[in-house]
């Protein structure tokens, strides 16, 4: 009876974990699909006989129409479910992948990468739905392991896009990937199988978001300043090494390096922090604190000291982009506002590089992002809007996401999407 005790509680163990670790293998998924197909620009362009300027414009058009089909790609967890719709989306990209293989001319390279923007924007959405509803029901930060998930598979896609160029294999390759996410879609569909496991997701089939709640403005536009000053930092780190400082190439890689591990580090070990002290708090104290380290950073002549002050600035702003979606999701329909916070992210992300060039080609790339910095501590003075959060329980509007608990054969609802009061409201409140 006590052996078959201890199985009992394993296995309620494990179905307790089961959708924890399917939301972990969508971000996986929606990273790995990424890396692939980044990585191997090059050998893209070159199957499709573009140039720089060819490249720019299919990067452009990929960032438009996520930005622009984000409506639309709602729509799939509205029909289907979240749980449903993040393996639909991962068999999309999957599908992308194999078209990009057999892709031979520059139309088919810019349709495909339309179908990437779309894909992506739809995984994004529905993958941070479900990790806003399962953070909720486990009670505790989970969003911003989630998010280092999606970081990791971005380096792993990357990295298997590496050896396939370092061995000079064909784009071919391309398709092995796409299988490859194909079982991650398997994988996230057998973790969420309402069957199995103790959570399962649904959305209404109502595509309407429903009115926009003013208090969420706030957490938008600090969604905007912290994902233009990471992409800046991102795209530019390594390049003001060795234009900058005048370091060799391989000394300026680490700037990339120091920030995406830093904040891939941040992302994995921030969930206790973020409960302890508070995501208002830890966010504006770690992004005021990496806007003046990389302020510092990026005024000295010293190589060393600039790599890890990208370093600090990547770890001070690793929970930012996570506690906006934790933030977004405690008001009003989560589903809505996710959408809008994914659109508003994607505009901050594409207009940082032409801005930062442009202010570059005037007074130079120290300055530029010096100016990204500035929009850091705009970021960190916004930060106490992410306690932001309904005070009362009311009923279920029409159109909220719900949960269904799998407590027995029986399904039954247990709370209404999202909770008016947070199961988070946990960590202090300023």
């Amino acid at each position: 009876m006590i052996e078959c005790g201890v199985d009992n509680q394993s296995v309620q163990l494990l179905r307790s974990r089961r959708p924890v670790i399917g939301t972990a293998v969508g971000f996986f998924a929606l990273g790995w699909s990424v890396g692939c197909w980044v990585a191997r620009l090059p050998a893209l362009a070159s199957a499709a006989g573009v140039d720089h300027f060819g490249i720019s414009m299919a990067l452009f058009v990929t960032a438009v129409t996520s930005i622009v089909c984000a409506p639309i790609a709602k729509r799939a967890p509205a029909l289907l479910g979240d749980n449903r719709a993040a393996p639909l989306w991962i068999v999309c990209m999957s599908a992308v992948l194999v078209g990009l293989s057999l892709m031979s001319s520059f139309t088919q390279f810019v349709l495909l990468m339309a179908a990437a923007g779309l894909a992506g924007c739809g995984l994004n959405i529905a993958v941070n739905c479900v990790a806003a509803h399962v953070e909720q029901r486990a009670a505790r930060s989970l969003m911003p392991m989630l998010h280092g998930f999606f970081s990791i598979g971005m380096f792993a896609g990357a990295g298997a896009a590496f050896v396939a160029a370092r061995l000079q294999v064909s784009l071919s390759s391309m398709t092995l990937c796409a299988a490859i996410d194909f079982l991650f879609a398997v994988a996230f569909m057998v973790l969420m199988n309402p069957e199995r496991s103790v959570t399962r997701l649904l959305a209404s089939t109502t595509s309407h978001g429903g009115p926009f709640d003013r208090r969420l403005l706030p957490v938008l536009v600090f969604s905007f300043c912290s994902s233009f000053a990471e992409c800046v930092i991102a795209d530019w780190a390594s390049i003001f090494l060795r234009d900058v400082l005048h370091t060799a190439a391989s000394t300026a890689v680490l700037g990339f390096a120091s920030f995406s591990s830093a904040m891939v580090t941040g992302r994995l070990a921030g969930g206790r922090v973020l409960d302890r002290f508070g995501a208002h708090r830890v966010v504006a104290i770690g992004v005021g604190t990496g806007s003046i380290v990389l302020t510092a950073g990026l005024l000295t002549s010293s190589p060393v000291l600039s790599v890890i002050a990208f370093g600090v600035f990547g770890l001070g702003i690793s929970a930012a982009s996570p506690s906006t979606y934790t933030a977004v999701a405690r008001v009003g329909n989560a589903s809505a506002n996710i959408t809008r916070l994914a659109m508003v992210s994607s505009v901050g992300s594409i207009v940082g590089a032409p801005v930062i060039g442009l202010l570059s080609s005037l007074g130079g790339l120290r300055v530029a992002m010096l100016a990204a910095c500035g929009v850091a501590a705009v970021a960190a003075l916004l930060a106490r809007t992410l306690n932001v959060s309904d005070d009362q329980v009311d009923e279920p509007a029409h159109g909220d996401l719900r949960f269904l608990d799998q407590g027995g054969s029986k399904a039954r609802a247990v709370c209404a999407s999202p909770p008016k009061t947070s199961a988070l409201r946990t960590q202090p409140q300023g």
